[in-house]
């Protein structure tokens, strides 16, 4: 197995075109680590290696995704109840940001374009975050629905179509 590399900054994330800039490389290998401006200083110091027996990537990141209690309390919640619950339909949900009582969340995989997301997201996402966490008064989703490929359930199609 190959040594473990640190992601090596090679610009400034600032001057970022477009919404990705090629923040990280790891010269030797030639291994380039395409990410959003925003989220490029989030991964100083990350270490990045190939796991040969899951035939993927695994990062270890010292930088806290979120900065407080509240994110970090959400973050739990949804890897540890509601993504298990939910993979069996080949889903994911991902916390994006959280303000003034109003957590933004995206769905992944099965749950982007299923015709059930919304009911996923008010009668299993939003009663288990604010179950966990009172102060969160509402669970919004901004995924791009109509871009799922593969959605679990596909509801209806209206008639003609």
């Amino acid at each position: 197995m190959p040594a473990k590399k640190i992601l090596m900054p090679i610009g400034d994330a600032t001057e970022a075109l477009d919404t990705f800039y090629p923040f990280f490389r790891l010269p030797e290998d030639g291994f380039e680590v395409v990410v959003d401006a925003q989220s490029a200083p989030n991964l100083e110091d990350a270490v990045i290696d190939f796991d040969a027996a899951q035939n993927g990537f695994t990062i270890e990141n010292p930088n806290p995704v979120w900065p407080d209690e509240t994110g970090k309390t959400i973050a739990r919640v949804i890897i540890e109840q509601i993504n298990p619950s939910i993979a069996s339909h080949g889903g994911a949900i991902l916390p994006v940001d959280v303000q003034d009582g109003i957590l933004y969340v995206r769905m992944f995989g099965g749950c982007q374009g299923c015709g059930m997301a919304s009911f996923t997201l008010t009668e299993g996402v939003q009663k288990a975050i604010k179950e966990a966490v009172p102060e969160i008064q509402q669970v919004v989703d901004v995924t791009h629905h109509a871009a799922g490929t593969n959605p679990y359930y596909q509801g209806n199609e209206p008639a003609g179509e």
